[in-house]
């Protein structure tokens, strides 16, 4: 490279234009070897370069999709949206937001749908945040008696119900017990 008290712009040795940019950021920044650095730089966009390639591209297509499914809803809609925006502003604005969450929740319930018939797998968006284990108890059948009204009857399942209450559920509530029963194995009682 040139002395430290010559310029790009001297004739005395000749210089690319890349190598005098180079040598005026080297000056300005104070760091010695700078091509080194910048070498090394392209070296680490051409080693993820495939990353990038094979896991945000598709991501970004994926959200392109679903941003085009989400407007063709809305297109689909499109003369009760002008109605509405005919009328009033903020009606307009409102209706317009209600059908965008309405594409969003149609997309989203088909994908469910469609990933429990194909898989066959309880697969659900989950709705809050504690894992805990659901168990189904069975009470004592309730016979058939034709002279009873539907109130009793109500009142029996109700009577029912309260008992396996009692009988199963642990009070007071504890999310620390519900977590512990969620990861071990206990025996069946009878």
């Amino acid at each position: 490279m040139i002395g430290r008290n010559e310029s790009c712009s001297s004739e005395q040795i000749p210089m690319s234009y890349i190598a005098c940019l180079l040598y005026i950021l080297e000056g300005l920044t104070g760091v010695q070897h700078l091509e080194d650095y910048l070498n090394y730089v392209a070296y680490l966009l051409w080693l993820f370069a495939p990353l990038v390639v094979s896991f945000i591209l598709p991501g970004l297509i994926l959200l392109l999709l679903y941003a085009s499914v989400i407007i063709l809803h809305i297109y689909k809609r499109r003369t009760d949206l002008k109605e509405a925006y005919s009328n009033d502003f903020w009606d307009g604005a409102r209706q317009m937001l209600a059908t965008l969450w309405y594409g969003h929740a149609k997309i989203w319930n088909e994908l469910f749908r469609w990933m429990y018939e194909n898989f066959r797998l309880p697969i659900v968006p989950l709705y809050g945040n504690f894992p805990v284990k659901l168990r189904t108890f069975l009470g004592e059948p309730i016979p058939y008696q034709p002279r009873v009204s539907s109130e009793e009857l109500a009142e029996q399942a109700k009577s029912g119900v309260q008992f396996l209450i009692n009988k199963h559920q642990k009070l007071p509530g504890n999310v620390f017990r519900a977590l512990m029963e969620r990861f071990t194995i206990q025996k069946k009682e009878d």
